[in-house]
């Protein structure tokens, strides 16, 4: 998912643009190569979270901002070392407007099934505060969560 020398923004926003295309192309099994492993298999029901966020998100992107996004955190210790990136993206459409938050990994040496996108949480923008970062509901549950 790293690629030599890319800032975590740049990680983080390509990964966001293969998350759009996934989702205006309606391709579940192109979204799903994004996530972990850990966390599809953790999600309840992964399909069907992947269908309401498709039937949620209407139109075309226009734009989106990612001014709260490409903040990392990474750590080590005797087993290992694991490295995650948190985003949030401000997204227009031709039809509404969206906020996205995602947790992402791109590094764990004691699980590589943790590699991918674990959380993802998208809600309508006139349900936020738009001054403030948009950062779901802070409880990072593996998946897709449609607010």
């Amino acid at each position: 998912m790293e690629r030599l020398f890319d800032t975590d923004t740049e990680v983080a926003n390509r990964n966001f643009e293969q998350v759009i295309e996934a989702v205006q192309n309606r391709d579940t099994d192109s979204l799903k190569t994004l996530f972990s492993k850990n966390a599809v298999e953790s999600s309840e029901n992964f399909e069907k979270d992947a269908i309401a966020l498709f039937d949620f998100f209407q139109g075309e992107m226009v734009s989106y901002d990612d001014w709260g996004g490409g903040g990392a955190d990474a750590s080590r210790n005797q087993t290992g070392e694991w490295k995650f990136i948190l985003s949030t993206y401000d997204v227009e459409t031709d039809k509404a407007q969206y906020r996205f938050a995602i947790k992402q990994f791109t590094k764990d040496t004691t699980d590589p099934d943790n590699i991918g996108i674990d959380s993802l949480y998208v809600i309508r923008a006139e349900n936020s505060n738009l001054q403030y970062a948009y950062w779901g509901e802070h409880k990072w549950n593996p998946g897709i969560t449609v607010e």
